[in-house]
């Protein structure tokens, strides 16, 4: 579910009232999730990627539409991960909403303010904290290469 999380930007309680009435298909076959979060009442408009249109074919067929533990369970778990793959990061259920926002979406040349319908903000003022990321992880990049051309002329 922390996948299905960063394919579509949704964060937990999201997820976890999901229902199949959420879903919709427009004019070109595209599917979107149509949703208002529970957070905010605001709706969130998501095209639904192929990776997490995989995940909900995977649990077709289930009592609930997406299986999801409790909150403080799937942290642990992604603690648990986190450590095995010697990342040195805390990582929680919500960075994959950050990662939706800041890699998958904007590091992809998708708007700030289609990003911010998607995540359901009630303005892009929200979501420019994400770009915000984005320019840090740009700049550090460029600073990484800048080093490496350094001293070669």
């Amino acid at each position: 579910m922390f996948l299905f999380g960063y394919f579509t930007g949704l964060g937990y309680i999201d997820i976890k009232t999901l229902t199949k009435e959420h879903f919709e298909e427009d004019g070109t076959g595209r599917i979107w999730i149509k949703k208002r979060r529970v957070k905010t009442g605001v709706l969130s408009r998501i095209p639904l990627l192929p990776i997490a249109k995989l995940i909900l074919d995977k649990y077709s067929g289930e009592d609930k539409l997406l299986p999801i533990q409790d909150p403080a369970d799937v942290n642990k778990y992604l603690k648990d991960i986190a450590i095995l793959c010697k990342i040195d990061k805390r990582i929680t259920f919500h960075t994959g909403r950050h990662t939706f926002a800041s890699t998958v979406t904007l590091s992809n040349n998708i708007s700030l303010e289609v990003v911010s319908k998607m995540l359901g903000h009630t303005n892009t003022r929200m979501t420019s904290h994400y770009a915000k990321l984005v320019d840090k992880c740009i700049a550090e990049q460029m600073d990484n290469l800048e080093d490496m051309y350094t001293g070669q002329y």
